[in-house]
This record gives structure tokens, C-alpha cells and sequence, in this order.
């Protein structure tokens, strides 16, 4: 019989109680997938959270842009407002995000897509993935208030000069679902167009981004806007009409 020493000089290992134990036992395994399951339901809806928070605070960020832009195109323009489409006097089409791509740092070339305009908030991005996908540069997850131009006559419309609002009341632009049927702006009597304003983007469900005219984004109650509810408590529809019948200077 070979002593126990050159068994141990043989690779061969003592069976002890405590090298026989190999592994982990079931309720061991149990226990860490529960415990990796609960800290899971608690972390990926904070993680969604925060993720959503912090696209909403880049969706402000772009329509304050995008207002600081109309009002550089003002500047240049006699103070005229963009239209969000019309026939100038002068003839011909304008279109707002047109006139508002050089003021991004973007030239008026259709290959050029123009990110400012896609809110990170969108999850179509600006009708990429709609049916027909929307590819090229006139991808949009915004629309600018109708109410900031004036009808003049013969299908005609005027710009308005922005000293006829109030730069804190005035509704510009907001989240809005344009692309899906090729509107380019927010028409406030038209209940199609108000449906497209997205009750779903934000963290605060039926509610929707708007920037005012002076550059300043406010959280709103989609309902609160609405031409439908305008006699309702609350209702802020004044926010895009208030200023219809006051004149434009030239």
C-alpha cells in the first residue's frame, strides 16, 4: 500500500467532505435569478424613463431652435414671420422649412436632410419609417401655426410681421405628425390637422411640445389647444387664433 503522501504526488486528491461539493444547488440558482429578475423590473422602466426625459429635453431643444430661426429670417425679411405654406404676393409657393434651411446652416439642396427638424421624440423620425417611408430632405416631425400668415386675396397670402403678436402668447410650431399626409402646417379649424399632434411622445401622455414665437417651449394638454374644446376651462385655442384679426404691416 502506497502512502497517502505519493498519492498527493500523483495528482490524486483526497475525498474530503469539502472537495466532494461541486456546483451550485438548485435554490441557490433559483435565488439569483429571482434576485437578478427583480432588479430588472426596477432598473428598465427608470432606464425607459430617462431615456424618454432626455429625448424630450433634445424636442425642445430643436423647436426653440427652429423658432430663434424664424425669427433670424424676420430680421431679413422686414420682419415677416416664415408662412407654413402660401402663395406671396410676389407669386410662386413658399413652404417653411424652406426658408428656414439657411438659417440652420443648410443650403436649399433636396439631398440634404435637415436633423433639426426630426424630433428624437418621433418614432417614425419625420416619416422614415412611414408607409411609403418619407426619405428625403423634407422629413419633418414639426409644423408651424397656420394663424402666422394672412389671407389677402385670390388664394394669396402674406406674412406676418411679428410686432402684430405677442411673442408670449403666440403658438409657432409644436410636435406634429405632418409627413403622414403632407400638410406643412398646423391647421387649428381643420380637425384632421389637430389630430396629428402626438399624444404618445412624451412622458406625460396627452400632451405635446409647442414653441411660442419669442423661442420659449411649454408642455400642453393637446385638449387644451384643440378648436373642439375652445369653450372649455382651460382652453388655450387663443394661443393660435388670438391674433387673426390684426393687421400686418408692411
Amino acid at each position: 500500500m502506497r502512502p497517502a503522501k505519493e498519492d498527493c504526488l500523483h495528482g490524486r486528491r483526497t475525498h474530503t467532505p469539502e472537495n466532494l461539493r461541486g456546483g451550485f444547488s438548485l435554490i441557490e440558482l433559483l435565488t439569483v435569478v429571482a434576485i437578478i429578475s427583480i432588479l430588472a423590473a426596477i432598473l428598465i422602466p427608470v432606464t425607459h424613463n430617462v431615456l424618454r426625459a432626455g429625448r424630450t429635453v433634445s424636442d425642445a431643444s430643436n423647436l426653440r431652435t427652429i423658432a430663434l430661426a424664424n425669427q433670424m429670417y424676420a430680421a431679413d425679411n422686414a420682419g415677416q414671420s416664415v408662412m407654413a405654406y402660401g402663395i406671396p404676393p410676389e407669386g410662386g409657393t413658399v413652404l417653411w422649412y424652406q426658408d428656414l434651411r439657411p438659417y440652420l446652416g443648410y443650403e436649399k439642396e433636396r439631398d440634404k436632410e435637415v436633423n433639426i427638424f426630426i424630433s428624437p421624440s418621433d418614432p417614425e423620425e419625420g416619416g422614415r419609417l412611414a408607409s411609403p417611408p418619407i426619405v428625403d430632405w423634407s422629413r419633418r416631425s414639426y409644423s408651424v401655426n397656420y394663424g402666422i400668415r394672412i389671407y389677402v386675396s385670390a388664394n394669396v397670402y402674406k406674412r406676418r410681421t411679428l410686432t402684430t403678436m405677442d411673442p408670449s402668447k403666440m403658438i409657432f410650431a409644436c410636435n406634429h405628425k405632418a409627413t403622414e399626409i403632407g400638410t406643412h402646417g398646423i391647421m387649428t379649424t381643420s380637425q384632421a390637422s389637430m389630430d396629428l399632434i402626438p399624444l404618445d411622445w412624451h412622458s406625460v401622455y396627452g400632451s405635446a411640445q409647442f414653441v411660442f414665437i419669442d423661442g420659449h417651449v411649454e408642455m400642453i394638454q393637446v385638449e387644451l389647444v384643440d378648436l373642439k374644446n375652445k369653450d372649455k376651462e382651460g382652453s388655450r385655442y387663443g394661443d393660435w387664433s388670438a391674433y387673426y384679426e390684426m393687421e400686418t404691416r408692411d
